[in-house]
């Protein structure tokens, strides 16, 4: 778990969860921002979903927009999260 604190995957995966926090609170610049930063640690473009926040640096939504969009990130977060716990879990049992 260590290798986590000076992981640029796990720092970018955070970030992943502020740019859905951010959507959900009504802050889509912010979010949009968070996205761009990451795109290039997690290969964000591989997601059809996000395409379009990701093509753009602002966007014209409404709250309920915001909201179904925060929740296309946190799906992507999960994901994410997921993958890396499982590799975290795995280098534990072989390494111990």
């Amino acid at each position: 778990m260590d290798n986590l604190k000076y992981s640029l995957k796990a720092d970018a995966i955070g970030f992943l969860y502020r740019s859905a926090y951010n959507m959900a609170i009504g802050d889509d610049k912010i979010s949009i921002e968070f996205l761009h930063k990451i795109n290039k640690e997690l290969e964000l473009g591989k997601y059809e979903i996000l395409k379009p926040l990701l093509q753009k640096t602002t966007v014209a939504l409404k709250k309920e927009q915001k909201l179904v969009w925060a929740e296309h990130i946190l799906d992507i977060y999960k994901i994410y999260l997921s993958e890396l716990l499982t590799s975290t879990t795995s280098q534990t049992r072989t390494s111990g």
